[in-house]
């Protein structure tokens, strides 16, 4: 049994928090998950052909389609590492976040400039949320880690917690 001074006690509810915070992010990662393949897949927006006459909204047309296809599926991805507990998710949750954003946002200027300002305005208001949102947990990692003294993976290497696990080692060992 450990006292409540006990550093390896209290290191330990520090490795339990951050894991229960981490997986608390994974909400998010899924909504966005399900929103993104929604809106690529599930309404069957499909790219069109290039023409020479509206080359811009093209470009546009197929960045948006192509980030929410592809974003859809690493957001899924970063939300299962999330759901793991793992503090590196944040990291993946945060860059997919972010380069989504900068696709829907870049995407959303070239449909802009072809003259559909209310989809490109969307698309450019959806980029920079997904851009503050990746700003957002990228902060989130780096708040944790001080917290619990983490690794990328959710415990510390140096504290007697395993890399993958929350599970402490036996500090009590033989003597």
């Amino acid at each position: 049994m450990h006292s409540p001074t006990d550093p390896a006690a209290a290191h330990q509810a520090r490795s339990y928090d951050v894991a229960a915070s981490v997986r608390g992010a994974a909400f998010w990662a899924f909504v966005a998950a399900a929103l993104l393949l929604y809106f690529s897949f599930g309404r069957g927006l499909e790219p069109r052909e290039f023409t020479d006459d509206n080359w811009a909204w093209h470009v546009g047309d197929h960045l948006t389609i192509y980030t929410m296809r592809i974003g859809g599926i690493l957001s899924l991805l970063a939300g299962l590492v999330l759901l793991a507990g793992l503090r590196v998710g944040l990291v993946l949750d945060g860059v997919f976040a972010i380069l989504i954003g900068l696709g829907l946002a870049i995407g959303g200027v070239f449909i802009f400039k072809d003259g559909d300002r209310f989809n490109a305005g969307l698309y450019i208001v959806f980029g920079l949320v997904f851009i503050n949102a990746g700003r957002n947990s990228l902060s989130e990692y780096r708040r944790l880690g001080a917290i619990a003294g983490a690794g990328p993976f959710g415990a510390s290497s140096a504290g007697g917690l395993p890399l993958f696990g929350d599970a402490p080692k036996d500090t009590q060992g033989p003597d």
